[in-house]
């Protein structure tokens, strides 16, 4: 599964060495002196930088990287990022699910530690086997019913038949770090590209991009439809495949069973209505996002010099202050000159949704056209002035080539006959020369 983070996230890599087997059986995790970077209040290394994460950009991947910093204790109990890293190294001593303990996990090519995409309530790793490969979500602080809470969430959607989700157990005391078993989230690994690297990579194929819209409009409508609502749309946890989109990160997913209940997270502040709260829990919730998606998507379809110019890493192109004050935005003062009817449109309804309640927003009404009207050319080619004539190219083009070719072969057709009719002609001349050469003798 692909866990580019949609909110900001940050990578962390301890610099410890795999850890014994005999201390992590024992629970102590091993003498840690306080000249031992992982003594706790010592910790190694630098937080990096916020940054947003997509697979393949593992910690500390690229030279240069800033130096990680002292690591933090874990939240509420849980075990800190350090300890999981720790810990994961030995799939066959700290996991007791068959697929986990035969796997083995993926490492940065830099440092050859195990690579993790890590959010703000947990860390994610890759383990693979032959056979198969794995998402391993461990928990660094969550709420007090994890449990409960997934074991609702697989069962609505087990119900719903939606092919959006991406199967995953909740496989509780189920990894052993610091002698504690801890519950993991084990998920198929999705292959696919996370929206925004999708985007990134089909700024020249507007039907990609408007194809896109359309589906996650489609997905939203048929969560809703389910009473279901995934609570965090936005770039990193929508997974694009050949045949469609897929959903990942289902904390903040409100399935029948929570009604009532207060929201555990409020999303990505690029995605979400600017008044959204806690309280804004319930089917509907995801109308927000899509519509901010559709019609970021159905901007950059119109001109991919959108994607350059308002693309930060941590959005499509809006961002709360644009959602929070629309009539001051720069992105939507753009959005306005491009001369596209079904982006206008977006457009329009994305600014009202801005005024209206969180549960309240009005979804288009017109299915999306994969065809733009109005598609401008790319950033890099500057435009050329109406009045300017262009020169003729210095070289043939392709017609003109064929052109010379067919009049070549009808003027060579031509000379032959000519040849042909030339010779017989004079042949005939000579035989009545001939001829009368003979009668006056």
């Amino acid at each position: 599964m692909n866990w580019g983070a949609a909110r900001k996230l940050r990578r962390d890599t301890p610099t410890s060495q795999p850890l014994d087997e005999s201390k992590l059986t024992q629970g102590t995790g091993g003498s840690r002196g306080p000249g031992d970077p992982l003594a706790p209040g010592s910790g190694a290394g630098d937080r990096l930088p916020e940054t947003t994460l997509t697979r393949g950009t593992g910690a500390s991947d690229e030279p240069g990287e800033p130096k990680l910093a002292k690591g933090t204790r874990a939240s509420e109990g849980w075990p800190s990022p350090n300890a999981y890293t720790i810990a994961v190294q030995n799939p066959h001593v700290c996991f007791r699910d068959a697929d986990l303990r035969s796997a083995t996990v993926e490492r940065t090519m830099v440092t050859r530690m195990p690579r993790v995409w890590t959010g703000n309530f947990a860390q994610v790793y890759e383990l693979r086997t032959p056979a198969a490969r794995w998402a391993v979500k461990c928990f660094t602080r969550s709420a007090a019913d994890i449990r409960p809470r997934y074991s609702a969430i697989a069962a609505a959607i087990s119900r719903s038949r939606l092919p959006y989700f991406v199967d995953f157990d909740f496989l509780d005391a189920e990894m052993l770090v610091d002698g504690s078993r801890w519950p993991v989230l084990k998920m198929r690994w999705s292959d696919g590209q996370p929206l925004d690297r999708f985007v990134a990579a089909n700024l020249a194929r507007p039907r990609a991009l408007l194809a896109t819209a359309a589906r996650v409009l489609d997905l939203v409508r048929d969560l809703e439809r389910k009473k279901l609502a995934h609570g965090d749309l936005q770039h990193g946890n929508i997974i694009v495949h050949e045949s469609g989109v897929q959903l990942v990160d289902y904390d903040g997913m409100f399935v029948p069973a929570f009604a009532g209940t207060a929201a555990p997270e409020c999303g990505l502040s690029a995605y979400q209505h600017p008044q959204r709260t806690a309280a804004d829990y319930a089917p509907g919730l995801d109308r927000f996002s899509a519509l901010a998606i559709g019609t970021a998507l159905a901007a950059v379809a119109v001109d991919p010099g959108i994607w350059p110019e308002f693309h930060t890493g941590d959005n499509l192109i809006f961002t709360s202050d644009d959602f929070r004050k629309p009539s001051s935005s720069k992105v939507i003062e753009r959005l306005r000159t491009l001369a596209d009817p079904q982006l206008q449109s977006l457009v329009d309804g994305l600014v009202a949704a801005c005024g209206a309640a969180p549960l309240a927003v009005a979804m288009p009404r017109q299915p999306m056209s994969l065809t733009p009207v109005a598609r401008h050319g790319f950033w890099w080619v500057s435009p050329t002035p109406p009045s300017v004539e262009l020169p003729r190219p210095s070289r043939p083009t392709p017609t003109e080539i064929a052109a010379a070719h067919v009049t070549s072969a009808v003027r060579g057709i031509g000379g032959a006959v000519r040849r042909t009719l030339n010779r017989r002609f004079r042949i005939r001349i000579l035989r009545r020369r001939q001829a009368g050469s003979t009668s006056s003798s």
